[in-house]
């Protein structure tokens, strides 16, 4: 996850060589608040994140309470 300089934050997921559609689609799903709909796919306008040969990436502008909540997750370890 990213903050860029308007305090909004990024998720990305990205994997190398060629995944199995069907678990990126269960990892895109297991985030909290994001619908299908709200993931692009890199290169985009939203993250402006360029892959490396071989990796495909997913990202999400996240809402303020669930890049909140994912960050507690992170802190509560």
């Amino acid at each position: 996850m990213r903050l860029d300089e308007d305090h909004e934050a990024y998720l990305a997921i990205i994997a190398e060589g060629i995944p199995d559609p069907a678990i990126f689609a269960l990892l895109l799903d297991c985030v909290p608040g994001v619908t299908p709909d709200d993931w692009q796919p890199e290169p985009s306008p939203l993250a402006e994140m360029e892959p490396a040969p071989g990796e495909v990436i997913w990202s999400t502008l996240l809402r303020s309470e669930v890049a909140s909540a994912i960050l507690d997750l992170d802190t509560a370890r």
